[in-house]
């Protein structure tokens, strides 16, 4: 995904929860890090989660470059950590 670095826009990623084939309730943060980065605590900011998708608001805050998005979900006793994808900022 590539937006321009000043933009003010929601991040959106497709998630699906499911325990034992059922639609599970989740609750989502979003870390958005540079290239190759693992995210440390700071780095993550709540997320919304709900219709199989997260969604974190983008803020302008960072400089132009290359991020990688990361998506953690939290639902019953796992909380399993993501690399979603890319976020190109110009």
């Amino acid at each position: 995904m590539m937006i321009p670095a000043g933009s003010v826009e929601y991040v959106h990623v497709d998630v699906t929860v499911t325990r034992e084939g059922q639609p599970t309730p989740a609750t989502a943060r979003m870390a958005f890090v540079r290239r190759r980065a693992v995210p440390t605590e700071r780095d993550w900011a709540p997320a919304a989660y709900e219709s199989g998708t997260v969604r974190r608001r983008y803020d302008g805050d960072l400089p132009p470059g290359g991020y990688d998005v990361w998506v953690e979900i939290s639902a019953g006793d796992e909380v399993p950590l993501v690399n979603a994808g890319r976020l190109d900022l110009a």
